[in-house]
């Protein structure tokens, strides 16, 4: 009967949460704008660690089952539980109907009942973390609170882990804690911090939601704080005063597991309606508003149950870490308060000297209550430094409060010779406590005088024994100083200083008429010390060395040095260079040993009197030749002519042999260029037409042909005998062209170059002075045209190897008359026009050779 008005009552239950259900979720598909958010006052907020996984269903599913979705689908609705009986999963599966829908598989269905399912979750923490047992497969993947491994990334939308926090918040009589009823969450990514707003107009805990709702309602969240437990477990509300017990207060929707220093203390897991749990700390009880127990296939609504199973907690601080998760459903809750103080300051009493803590408590407050902090005393200590403020606010950081004791030390003053570190007078000794307040102890002491104060010869005694040394200098000290002839050991000058122990003595390095100073004392020597000293400079007497630097010819001194040096001190000797002069005779060494006497020296040098002697062309006062050189003043000195070739001789210096004096000496010798010029003549020697002989000569000449051979088609060859003549005072070359009549060639030779053009060129090596050459020129007609004309060839000189005196013998011409046989009497009046011609042209020319001639007489 009880089981079935059980089943009725749950049946109900279920229609409700269903109706429920549905019409939340149609209020909760609106979008929620921020306008209306409230934020709470940061003072009213302490901020824990925490991380938290916003859940993809589909992909974390797959992960678990280890089979795809798509597979999953296609198994049997036995298949399917049999999968989901392994596994916590996120979302619908395929649990529904067993057992009455109480199955010990935290099915779909227990999200319809107000019960925890238990012994999902292992009952200690691994490394921090919450596994389920061994019956489910899931491990530690419900919460990725050290990351989320790469085979796992698929399975999260997003995680907030690393050094994000979670908000507390302050509500009334003391409690601290989060209630999704009363607060929503916003995320401050720049911070990493969880804001946690007042709901005005939205319910349920979707921390991936923000001010407004969406569809994000699969998700994990972990926090861990620590609270401070009394020794009975209980605490005074701070609103009344009255004096409660210590309790954690969880109500939620789905899964949480609450650990206390690691070990499971509230077990309220499984997907199932809003179900609350209370811990109560001072009785070690945990009050369950329903448990289900599989087993008996059973709700069990407010029971009991032991808390830690090692017994209540003890006094201090403890860790508590909560583990939520939303696998199924529309209306999150998410709701914990403690009435427990939380670590508001951390209090050592530590030894300043050593640094090490003498003892330290740990301060318990709730947000904003103020506290103080306990002055201790111990054994041979004293307080000697604490904070400047008395009470403390609690904040939502642990603040460390830190008093510093001392011990009473001794300070001792020692009085020391600074250079040895010996006492020279008592210590005083005083035994003070840290902080209390010593002024200086200087002493007179005989003979000394205070050197180097310590920096700490005044002020507060710190935490350790301490010494004051005072260093102190010998001031009585005294150096004699003695100036001392070395050879002869007399005392030339005295003097004497006093000062102090290690300082230098400044004497003065003193300057003796006659004497230098060669020996002092060493850098020690001059320093004082507790002993009198003497120290001695030694000098030796001074001798001149001087060196004189002579003119040779004029006995005048070029330049007169003077060396101050003692008996035995070597020099090296050195001629000096003066401009224009050589040096003559120097002494016969290069290093000197002064003796004990004065001493002088002799370098003779002789005047360089510069000679330039010339070879000049006269007219044109072209140099053939000019050097310089220098010789001494006063020698002989005796210059020659010189032969160039093309030139002569026509004027010698009046004095060709000179004494040398200071001034400079120039010799000039003058020159004519010898004459050159060549003299060009041509004759004709013979000619042959049609294999006839004709003999001919001089520049002019005529052939008679017979009347048959004067046509175009008879061969003409021409003999021309080409003369050059040097008739100069020197020898030369040149290069000839000679101009061939109209159709007429040359044939080759080696005589001559033909052109391109119809001319020969003759190239002349040198000719000889008086040398003549004689070059053949054979010329022939080259075309068809008559023979009957006048043949004129001409030679000119173009170039020659040197200038020539004369051109007007430069050109030569001959010219050859062709013409028929008429008869005698025609050949006798054509043999007189022709003697009557050449006649004129010889005279005309013999005319013009007898000017030319007294032209280059002239």
């Amino acid at each position: 009967m009880e089981r079935k008005m059980l089943l009725k009552t749950f049946a109900l239950t279920t229609l409700l949460a269903t109706s429920t259900l549905f019409l939340t979720s149609s209020c909760n598909l609106k979008s929620y704008a921020n306008n209306n958010c409230v934020s709470v006052d940061e003072d009213k907020i302490r901020y824990v660690n925490c991380a938290l996984a916003d859940i993809d269903a589909n992909n974390y599913n797959q992960m678990i089952r280890k089979i795809t979705n798509d597979e999953y689908e296609s198994l049997s609705e036995d298949r399917k539980k049999e999968y989901d009986r392994n596994f916590l999963v996120f979302g619908k599966n395929a649990t529904s109907g067993v057992q009455n829908g109480f199955g010990k598989y935290t099915g779909v269905e227990h999200r319809f009942i107000p019960a925890a399912t238990q012994n999902i979750v292992k009952e200690r923490l691994i490394n921090g973390e919450v596994y389920t047992k061994d019956e489910y497969e899931n491990g530690n993947s419900l919460f990725p609170i050290n990351g989320v491994k790469s085979e796992e990334k698929n399975a999260f939308k997003e995680v907030l882990n690393n050094g994000w926090k979670f908000p507390l918040v302050e509500y009334s009589n003391g409690f601290t804690g989060f209630k999704s009823s009363d607060h929503h969450l916003y995320r401050d990514y720049a911070n990493k911090h969880l804001i946690p707003h007042l709901n005005t107009n939205k319910s349920g805990y979707f921390p991936f939601s923000d001010c407004s709702y969406d569809d994000s309602h699969l998700y994990t969240t972990y926090i861990d704080f620590d609270i401070y437990v009394s020794g009975d477990g209980k605490v005074t509300n701070r609103d009344t005063g009255a004096n409660e017990d210590i309790t954690i207060n969880v109500s939620n929707d789905d899964d949480l597991w609450l650990y206390i220093d690691d070990n499971l203390v509230i077990d309220n897991g499984g997907i199932h309606n809003e179900s609350s749990a209370t811990y109560n700390i001072a009785k070690n009880e945990v009050s369950y508003e329903g448990v289900y127990e599989p087993d008996a296939d059973t709700i069990y609504n407010n029971i009991t149950k032991q808390g830690l199973k090692e017994g209540k907690l003890k006094e201090g601080v403890h860790t508590v870490k909560i583990f939520y998760s939303h696998r199924y459903g529309w209306e999150p809750a998410f709701n914990f308060t403690t009435n427990a103080k939380f670590v508001a300051g951390n209090v050592n009493y530590i030894d300043k000297e050593s640094k090490k803590v003498i003892d330290s408590n740990v301060i318990a407050a709730h947000l904003g209550e103020n506290f103080q902090v306990e002055e201790k005393s111990f054994e041979g200590y004293k307080l000697i430094e604490k904070p400047e403020v008395d009470t403390y606010t609690a904040t939502n950081q642990i603040q460390d409060i830190n008093l510093y004791y001392g011990k009473k030390h001794t300070l001792t003053m020692i009085y020391v010779d600074y250079y040895s570190n010996e006492k020279i007078a008592e210590d005083v000794v005083l035994n003070l406590f840290p902080g209390e307040h010593y002024d200086k102890n200087e002493k007179e002491i005989k003979d000394y005088k205070l050197y180097k104060s310590p920096e700490n010869k005044e002020g507060e005694m710190p935490s350790k024994d301490e010494i004051i040394k005072y260093s102190y200098v010998y001031s009585n000290a005294k150096i004699s100083a003695n100036y001392i002839d070395k050879k002869t050991g007399k005392v030339l000058e005295s003097d004497k200083k006093f000062g102090v122990e290690n300082e230098k003595a400044e004497f003065e390095n003193k300057q003796i008429n006659g004497y230098r100073l060669v020996q002092s004392p060493t850098e020690d020597a001059l320093k004082f010390s507790k002993k009198d000293k003497t120290v001695n400079y030694y000098y030796e007497k001074e001798y001149t060395l001087t060196l004189n630097y002579i003119d040779k010819a004029t006995n005048q001194n070029l330049r007169t040095e003077s060396k101050k040096l003692i008996e035995g001190e070597k020099v090296t000797l050195e001629d000096r260079q003066f401009d224009r002069y050589k040096l003559q005779e120097s002494p016969n060494t290069s290093e000197f040993i002064m003796q004990s006497q004065n001493v002088t020296l002799n370098y003779y040098y002789a005047f360089q009197t510069k000679i330039i002697v010339k070879y000049i062309v006269k007219n044109s006062n072209e140099v053939l030749e000019n050097f310089e050189e220098y010789r001494n003043e006063g020698e002989t000195y005796k210059s020659s002519e010189k032969q160039f070739e093309n030139y002569k001789l026509i004027e010698k210096p009046r004095k060709e042999e000179n004494i040398l004096t200071k001034e400079d000496l120039q010799i000039t010798y003058y020159y004519r260029k010898l004459n050159f010029n060549l003299k060009l003549k041509m004759e004709l020697k013979k000619a042959y037409i049609n294999e006839h002989y004709y003999e001919l000569e001089g520049k002019l000449d005529k052939i008679e042909t017979q009347i048959r051979e004067a046509n175009s088609s008879s061969n003409v060859k021409v003999f021309y005998n080409l003369k050059v003549e040097n008739n100069s005072e020197r020898a030369g070359g040149a290069t000839i062209r000679v101009n061939l009549p109209a159709g007429y060639v040359a044939i080759e030779s080696s005589n001559y170059k033909i052109n391109d053009d119809n001319t020969l060129t003759i190239n002349l090596s040198d000719i000889n002075i008086n040398e003549t050459r004689d070059i053949e020129i054979i010329i022939k007609k080259n075309e068809e045209r008559d023979i009957s004309e006048t043949l004129t060839t001409i030679a000119n000189i173009e170039m020659t190897t040197v200038e020539e005196v004369n051109l007007k013998d430069n050109e030569a011409k001959c010219e050859l008359v062709i013409m028929p046989r008429t008869g005698a009497k025609k050949m006798a009046v054509h043999r007189l026009i022709c003697m009557t011609l050449i006649t004129l042209i010889v005279c005309l020319a013999l005319k013009k050779d007898e000017k030319a001639r007294k032209s280059e007489g002239d």
